[in-house]
């Protein structure tokens, strides 16, 4: 994004102004993960990978539909039948395999990734991964770019969210645009 062109990013947070509780770290990494996903969609012109989201969305939703399933089954059938207490077991045993399946997916697959996106610069497709880390009582946030084109890059953008919020909790989108664009085309730059 070059500095003569308008940010859109900035016109959807001027339509759309963000305040939130600055002590809820919750929300403070909420709102940035999407500030950083608005960022690279409408400047950057990446499009969203929806992978890693929809892999965790199936693996809930046929944990929560076997459940769903033999239970309602068991409801409806009476539970001294040998066919309902085997339906009511199976479904139960799909629900945790599932569910284990979907934590053990968020831990090791997901971890603290963030954005997945993609785009075409010329002959080249380039692949975006930003992943978020932020300690439990701890203001500064470590945001992870890595960039994988013909080379794998990493960009770190390492900030206290003081500088991205203002002490009532008022996001201040021009900061945080800053921040991000100095860190990916600043990097950028010195790489080549």
């Amino acid at each position: 994004m070059s500095e003569k062109t308008e940010s859109r990013f900035l016109k959807e947070c001027a339509r759309k102004p963000e305040t939130l509780s600055k002590y809820s770290m919750v929300d403070i990494k909420h709102s940035i993960e999407q500030g950083v996903r608005h960022v690279l969609t409408l400047d950057y012109k990446y499009k969203e990978d929806h992978t890693l989201i929809n892999r965790y969305l199936i693996l809930g939703y046929v944990a929560a539909i076997s459940a769903i399933t033999s239970s309602a089954y068991s409801y409806t059938y009476p539970f001294e039948e040998p066919l309902t207490k085997l339906i009511l077991i199976v479904g139960c045993g799909i629900y945790f395999l599932f569910v284990g399946l979907n934590a053990l997916h968020t831990k090791y697959v997901k971890k603290d990734i963030i954005f997945v996106g993609n785009r075409s610069t010329g002959l080249e497709p380039e692949k975006i991964v930003v992943e978020l880390q932020c300690d439990k009582y701890s203001d500064i946030v470590k945001l992870t770019f890595t960039i994988i084109s013909k080379k794998h890059i990493s960009y770190f953008l390492k900030k206290s969210v003081g500088e991205w919020y203002t002490t009532n909790g008022e996001f201040v989108p021009e900061n945080f645009l800053a921040d991000i664009s100095s860190t990916i085309e600043g990097n950028s730059k010195k790489n080549k």
